[in-house]
């Protein structure tokens, strides 16, 4: 692995650890990994986008682009956006969710990021 250069990139990869539960079946198959970004903007909406319109839009580009992007200096302030399941195909039944993050620290000093994901179940989904 070349250490000169950061971020890794992967296509279609899971890790099954076959020696613990519930994970005790062996390779699942035809098993994909959908990236699927906000597509609307929620409530509230309290961080400052880098330019005008809706907030969802600076954070939906995948790879992500740093020139786009929301900001706050203000402890407990929210910034929600909604992403929509009609990314994955009919038919998938959604195994795991992953919410990935990208943040900086514009300053000096220190300061925490929370996520926090819901996600609801339609009724055609198998439980």
């Amino acid at each position: 692995m070349n250490t000169n250069k950061s971020g890794v990139c992967y296509d279609d990869f899971y890790l099954l650890d076959c020696t613990t539960t519930p994970n005790t079946t062996p390779f699942g198959g035809g098993t994909k990994i959908i990236a699927i970004a906000p597509n609307a903007d929620s409530s509230p909406l309290q961080w400052t986008p880098s330019v005008g319109g809706d907030h969802f839009s600076l954070e939906n580009t995948l790879p992500y682009d740093t020139s786009k992007y929301v900001s706050s200096n203000a402890v407990g302030q929210i910034d929600q956006y909604l992403q929509s399941l009609g990314a994955i195909p009919s038919g998938y039944v959604p195994l795991a969710v992953q919410h990935c993050m990208v943040a900086k620290l514009s300053g000096s000093g220190s300061a925490s990021i929370v996520s926090n994901v819901e996600v609801w179940h339609p009724p055609a989904w198998p439980h």
